[in-house]
């Protein structure tokens, strides 16, 4: 059985993060093949509730000494990546929740190397808000992004790559709060088209595009 594997970074939301492991398991139709991880904030004035919650879902939580905030996101994302054991790699928040009964079944139904793109309830077809990573593709790259951009990063290699899969049948509710967390917010944006970035992404291109086409003959 393939294992999904979904990644959350959470900070100071414990209601939240609890909704969005619980939609997760409770409407996938075989709870036993996902797992969670959170990676949380040592400075989290929130961290003895955030720990509880996962603990009490049995999500493992890495808490990481030195906050890295929205900038560099993608730490979180890649550590948590690294610690999975997942066949599927879902970039997730706590402020999401699934709305699709046997989502995981749905998800699991899908070419070996590829990227899936959920849908947001307040969209007709899916977008690259939540990328799901097939893990040999994230092995390839070594790291999910190098970007607080995640989802631009892995959208870009994948559209490059030909590897993209949109999922209009799985859909999700993304809060999009605007609290303190949310305010925190930064756009890396100049940085993820300059130079140094476009030719680190242009490598994981090639690394994937060698995938496919290796899986493909």
């Amino acid at each position: 059985m393939k294992i999904i594997s979904v990644l959350i970074p959470a900070r100071a939301r414990p209601a939240n993060l609890q909704a969005a492991i619980d939609s997760c398991i409770q409407l996938a139709k075989h709870p036993d093949r996902v797992e969670v991880l959170v990676a949380l904030d040592k400075d989290d004035p929130q961290l003895r509730l955030m720990t509880e919650v996962a603990k009490s879902r049995s999500a493992r939580s890495f808490v990481s000494e030195v906050r890295h905030g929205y900038l560099h996101l993608y730490r979180y994302f890649n550590k948590l990546a690294t610690a999975s054991k997942g066949d599927w790699l879902v970039i997730w928040n706590d402020d999401s929740e699934m709305l699709t009964q046997g989502w995981d079944d749905l998800l699991v139904d899908a070419p070996e190397v590829a990227v899936q793109f959920l849908r947001r309830d307040v969209l007709k077809t899916a977008d690259p808000t939540f990328p799901v990573t097939s893990r040999n593709i994230f092995e390839a790259m070594g790291h999910l992004s190098l970007n607080g951009h995640c989802d631009a990063w892995i959208s870009d290699v994948s559209w490059w790559a030909k590897c993209q899969v949109t999922r209009d049948n799985i859909v999700l509710r993304h809060h999009c709060l605007a609290d303190q967390t949310a305010g925190e917010r930064c756009d890396d944006m100049p940085r993820f088209k300059g130079p140094e970035q476009t030719a680190l992404r242009a490598k994981d291109i090639e690394a994937v595009k060698v995938l496919v086409e290796r899986t493909r003959r």
